[in-house]
């Protein structure tokens, strides 16, 4: 994701969903989150993600696992976030992890409208990787 002429008190929603289009349960393995090196540092220190909840939905669109939020946490932490909170998911063939609730399914990254104005005008490289294994037993 590349973000440019970013600015204090702006919110981006990105929509994140994930399938198990297989036929074999898959476990989250890891996430890492990787910046591209012309970030500028203030926004690594200065933003922020927001995110309702974590869901497992059947291919029928049932709940079967709910991981409780709200949460907030700062960019710069999303990584070891997402391994804590996804740790041991399991997704059945046809399942769907789902960030959000039943109107809000994204991560909102938040630059604070207090945030100094030297975040003008800056950008924002990052890629968030999200690997599954296979599940045999």
């Amino acid at each position: 994701m590349d973000l440019n002429d970013v600015y204090p008190g702006i919110d981006i929603c990105v929509v994140q969903q994930m399938v198990n289009v297989g036929t074999i349960p898959a476990v989250f393995d890891n996430a890492t989150v990787v910046f591209s090196d012309d970030t500028d540092q203030a926004l690594k220190d200065d933003m922020i993600i927001t995110y309702n909840d974590f869901r497992v939905v059947d291919e029928n669109g049932s709940i079967k696992e709910f991981l409780n939020g709200p949460q907030q946490v700062a960019i710069s932490q999303l990584e070891s976030e997402l391994n804590t909170r996804l740790a041991n998911v399991r997704l059945e063939p046809g399942d769907t992890l789902v960030l959000g609730d039943a109107l809000q399914h994204h991560f909102d990254f938040v630059l604070p409208s207090d945030t100094d104005d030297s975040t003008e005008n800056s950008h924002l490289g990052l890629t968030i990787t999200m690997n599954f294994k296979q599940f045999n037993k």
